[in-house]
């Protein structure tokens, strides 16, 4: 296994361990959008989700 490209099996011509997840815990559902609808804007992916 090369440490330059752990997982080339899986990720052709990716490199993985790059990136990750960020948390964005919100205290409403209004400011919830207004902050995912930035992050999207600015490109990333985004998962709305509400804890219980």
């Amino acid at each position: 296994m090369s440490l330059e490209k752990p997982y080339p099996e899986v990720l052709e011509g990716v490199y993985a361990g790059k990136g990750g997840y960020m948390v964005a815990l919100t205290p409403g559902r209004e400011l919830q959008d207004r902050v995912a609808a930035q992050m999207e804007r600015e490109g990333f992916a985004v998962i709305r989700a509400t804890i219980g």
